[in-house]
């Protein structure tokens, strides 16, 4: 079910810092994207490490409030790519 037209028009509205580059490592963006690919592509395998794509991606953008500690219960981006490290590589086929 979509969301009401209003709170579509609120969350695309730019928020201060939206276009700011975030620090992810390329080789943890490149394994993230490997990985969304294979499982996209049909290897179920992949499903259980979604949850670690999903918060590397989540502690890239709230880099900024973790490391100020204006935010917790998020990892920090190093903790998220130790973690997705812990994933091999899709093999080629999958990705």
């Amino acid at each position: 079910m979509p969301y009401p037209e209003d709170y579509q028009h609120a969350a695309d509205a730019p928020l201060p810092g939206d276009d700011d580059p975030m620090p992810l490592p390329r080789r943890q963006l490149q394994k993230a994207d490997a990985i969304l690919t294979a499982y996209l592509n049909g290897a179920e395998m992949w499903a259980e490490a979604l949850p670690d794509v999903a918060a590397f991606l989540r502690a890239g953008h709230m880099h900024d409030l973790t490391s100020t500690e204006q935010v917790r219960g998020v990892p920090t981006i190093e903790e998220a790519a130790a973690k997705l490290d812990s994933w091999p590589w899709p093999s080629p086929r999958q990705a």
